[in-house]
């Protein structure tokens, strides 16, 4: 019988069956670890892009906010021209399309478009000459 010093370790073991399915945990990790990586950055990309659109927006409100005033300022008397036509040129410095624009008594209801990439965002502003 062989002496318990005598025998070897099983960690030491040559090729055995454990080490090879080691060997393919190791690659495992490798993949998963990737594919974590990759996902993480598409997440961020999303996210991302949804705050762009989100600040987008706001400056498409902005705009339309903006055409509507000097469509009301017009209408007051305080800028020379006509209404639409002022807010038009407005709209058009900024980056935006008039797309509708409309006198109501004393006041102004306009719509603008604006493109984000594939996304189109339309706003609409009212705004009233008060004296």
């Amino acid at each position: 019988m062989r002496d318990a010093s005598q025998r070897r370790p099983f960690e030491s073991r040559g090729n055995s069956l454990h080490d090879s399915l080691w060997r393919l945990d190791h690659g495992f990790s490798v993949a998963i670890a990737l594919v974590a990586i990759a996902t993480l950055s598409v997440l961020l990309t999303a996210l991302g892009t949804a705050i762009s659109l989100a600040q987008f927006q706001v400056k498409a409100q902005l705009v339309a906010d903006a055409a509507a005033l000097s469509a009301a300022d017009t209408l007051l008397g305080a800028v020379a021209g006509f209404p639409c036509e002022n807010a038009e040129q407005i709209a058009k410095v900024d980056g935006a399309i008039l797309k509708s624009c409309r006198i109501v008594g004393l006041g102004v209801i306009l719509e603008t478009t604006q493109n984000f990439g594939i996304f189109e965002v339309s706003r609409w502003a009212e705004a009233s000459a008060i004296q």
